[in-house]
Order: C-alpha cells, then sequence, then structure tokens
C-alpha cells in the first residue's frame, strides 16, 4: 500500500468506520491458497444461514416450510438445497427480508429495472464498504484510489453535502464525467477534451456508453492520453466491442460483473485470463447448466446481513474454468456474462438460440462491425441491426451470419438484416437482444 493510498483509507475511514479493514482483509484474503478460499467461503455462508434463520422473517419462514435448519447445512453438497431466491420472492417479501436487529434507516433502497423492465427493490445495507472490492480491482491494475479518472454513467441523486464530502475524501483526484443519459457529439467531443486535460489513469463506465465514445475518437481519429484500462460494466460485451474501445483507448479492458442487487461479483486482472470471483465476499454457483456448459448464475452476498441474498438467481448466466490465472492469485475464475436467461430466442414451438451465443455472432468479423442488435418480433421472424466499420466485404458478413442463424433455426425464422448508421443506447446501456413481440 502506498502513501496515496493509506491517507485515503484513513479520511474514508471517517465516514465509514470499517473502510480500512475491509480493504486491507480483500488484499489479504486474495492472497490466501485456494483451500483457505473455500474455507473462509464456507465459514462465512454458514454464518449468513444461522443468522438469517434466527432473525429475517423470510428465510425463517421459508427455510421452516421445507424442512431445513442450517444444522442440517453440514457441506456444500448439502447447501444445494437451501431454496433459490428469485425477483418475485423480492418483490413480493421486501419487508420480510430485512433483519429484525437492523433499524430500516440502515438499509438502503436500490431499484433495478433489469432485463424485464419492470423495477425491483431491492435492500442494501448503508454500512457495508462494497467501495473496497472496487479499490481491491483497481489494485490489480496499478491504480490508486485517488487517481485521476472518466467516468460515462447515469448520474446519481447525491446532495450538495455528499458531493463536497466525496470531493474532500478523493482529493486530489480529478475526475471527468459523461451523462450516460444524455449522450450526443458535443457532448463527447466535450469529454474526450477533458480526458486529454487530466489524463486518466482509468476510464470507467457502461459499455453503450464507453462504446459511443469510442466510436467518435475512432471517427474524428483522436489520440487520447492511455489511461491503465477502460473498465466496462453493466453489461455483456462482446468480442467487437472490446476490440474496437481497447484500440480507441489504447489500453486493455477491464470487464468486470455485478448487476445493481450485489456489486462487485468479479473481474478481470490484466492477464485477462477469466474474471476472477470475489469468493471472499460472495458465494457464486453455476446451476441447470445446458450442454456448452453453461448455467444459471446464482450468488449469495456474504457481506450483507441486513437485507440477505442468499442464493438469489438475478437472471444472468455464466460458467466457471477449469484453471488458475497465472496472475497468481487463487479467486476462482469464471468466463464473461454472455447473456441472460430472458435473451434466449425462442423459435417455433422447439427450437432456443441461447443469448450467450447471440452475443458472439459477429466475433470473427471485428474489423467488418462495429455494433449489432437481435430484434426477435415473432417466433419466426428475427431482425439484426448492424453498424458496419467499413462496406468492404460486408454483404459476405451479412450472408453468412445470416446463413448460420437459419441453420440454427432450423429454417424457422425469418432472418433480416438491417444495415443502420447507428444503434441507440438506453440511458447508457446497450442492449444486445430485444424481444419485441
Amino acid at each position: 500500500m502506498n502513501l496515496n493510498t493509506f491517507q485515503f483509507l484513513l479520511k474514508y475511514t471517517v465516514a465509514k468506520s470499517s473502510a480500512f479493514q475491509a480493504y486491507l482483509d480483500g488484499i489479504r484474503n486474495q492472497a490466501l491458497s485456494l483451500e483457505e478460499l473455500n474455507e473462509l467461503n464456507w465459514s462465512r455462508t454458514k454464518s449468513l444461514l444461522n443468522y438469517a434463520y434466527k432473525n429475517v422473517p423470510y428465510y425463517q419462514r421459508k427455510y421452516k416450510s421445507v424442512g431445513l435448519h442450517p444444522n442440517d447445512i453440514s457441506s456444500e453438497k448439502v447447501y444445494y438445497q437451501v431454496p433459490v431466491l428469485t425477483k418475485e420472492e423480492i418483490a413480493e417479501n421486501y419487508e420480510l427480508l430485512i433483519s429484525r436487529l437492523v433499524s430500516h434507516k440502515t438499509v438502503k433502497d436500490i431499484t433495478t429495472g433489469g432485463s424485464t423492465g419492470v423495477p425491483l427493490r431491492v435492500g442494501r445495507n448503508k454500512n457495508v464498504v462494497r467501495e473496497a472490492q472496487k479499490w481491491r480491482i483497481q489494485s490489480w491494475w496499478g491504480i490508486n484510489p485517488t487517481d485521476n479518472i472518466a467516468t460515462a454513467y447515469r448520474p446519481l441523486p447525491y446532495s450538495n453535502f455528499d458531493k463536497l464530502a466525496m470531493r474532500a475524501i478523493y482529493y486530489p483526484q480529478k475526475a471527468v464525467k459523461l451523462d450516460a443519459t444524455n449522450i450526443t457529439s458535443e457532448n463527447i467531443r466535450s469529454f474526450v477534451m477533458q480526458m486529454a486535460r487530466i489524463r486518466p489513469k482509468m476510464i470507467h463506465g457502461y459499455v453503450g456508453a464507453i462504446d459511443a465514445v469510442a466510436d467518435y475518437i475512432i471517427k474524428h481519429k483522436i489520440e487520447v492520453p492511455a489511461p491503465k484500462t477502460v473498465w466496462l460494466t453493466a453489461s455483456p460485451i462482446t468480442g467487437i466491442q472490446e476490440s474496437k474501445i481497447s484500440s480507441a483507448f489504447n489500453a486493455p479492458v477491464c470487464d468486470q460483473y455485478g448487476c445493481s442487487e450485489v456489486y462487485f461479483i468479479s473481474a478481470e486482472c490484466p492477464k485477462k485470463e477469466g474474471l476472477h470471483v470475489l469468493s471472499d465476499v460472495k458465494k457464486v454457483e453455476f446451476i441447470d447448466k445446458n450442454n456448452n456448459g453453461i448455467g444459471k448464475l446464482i450468488v449469495t452476498d456474504l457481506e450483507d446481513y441486513a437485507f440477505p441474498l442468499i442464493r438469489y438467481m438475478n437472471g444472468d448466466e455464466s460458467s466457471f474454468k477449469d484453471h488458475k490465472c497465472s496472475c497468481g492469485m487463487n479467486l476462482p475464475l469464471m468466463n464473461k456474462v454472455k447473456g441472460r436467461t430472458t435473451d434466449n430466442l425462442e423459435i417455433g414451438g422447439d427450437v432456443v438460440i441461447s443469448g450467450e451465443y447471440l452475443t458472439t455472432i459477429f466475433d470473427d468479423y471485428v474489423d467488418s462491425v462495429s455494433r449489432f442488435q437481435v430484434i426477435q418480433k415473432s417466433r419466426a421472424e428475427i431482425t439484426i441491426k448492424v453498424v458496419p466499420k467499413k462496406q468492404e466485404g460486408l454483404e459476405d458478413v451479412v450472408s453468412n451470419v445470416k446463413n448460420t442463424l437459419k441453420a440454427k433455426s432450423k429454417g424457422l425464422a425469418d432472418i433480416t438484416v438491417e444495415v443502420v448508421n447507428r444503434i441507440p443506447d438506453v440511458k447508457g446501456k446497450m442492449k444486445f437482444i430485444i424481444k419485441d413481440f
């Protein structure tokens, strides 16, 4: 830990007393052996289960209804009998998911629309220092919490006091921000000019918003100061996007995975051999795997006791990798999240094209296509919108993708490709797959 990080943590501890310790714990835990990590993960899982059974009305009622007591859960094998928590259950039982031992003032409401567009309200403990996981991931890339940064997010409703406090804590950091809900050429131009002035060590934001900035940089042949990484989050990233963004900023991409309900689940290190699961603070599983080994992601937040999320199924899909990262950390590796359960396209009566496959359909054509979107208009009609990078060879690319999807759909769907100038984001987020029926 260098002096800047030490001073920053001291200041942040004034706002959240456990900040310093949370960061030190994360740095220490990532150096544990695989066996030690597994023991820590299981110990924390058991502790959370016991707490929830005693103090959270919803879990007490649910576990009793299936004849399950924490004392019965003696191993990982038995743990898989713990019922999965769904979005619908959270929506219907919000109050019952709050611990009896905490004040409602301790619980902060988080609302997410997710892939369904239906807002889901989830409670999160205000006292948990989730930012510590961000600082840990930044340290992998040689970035200090107070280094200069450029961000592209939607504006958050902070009070003026909170804004002043954060500026003081993060001093001497200089930050430039792009409003991801208001992306225009003029706003991007201003953002790029400010980046040139402060030379950020990290660019951080929604995939769709950063993708739009990369398009602008490439179109106008602008050279920007290379950051140490471009940290992307909020939606899956295709091979096409990663290649383009890395080229535009002359920097590697850090794909970080989390969701509004559970922040900072996993992230890439500079070796980019997979996403390291932060298994000391999150428990991740994959169930109901398909023939390609892709399963539904189940996550347990081991830090939050105020509104426990135990075996929560958030709708995303991925899988574990079966090797250790060459960086030396024993934090397990997972593959990139390729899609969501709700992104699968059902064709006719019995054909399904998986969401994780659809995000890769142009991966072999990164030099020809800069962006794409798949729209299912009916069970027999699929439209693909394509923003070309160049016209040369585009006809062959379009033909190849159409033929591949035609074969995947067993000939049951009409495939149409529309070449367009742009595909708009929604609040800075790019949605690859849309079901419009």
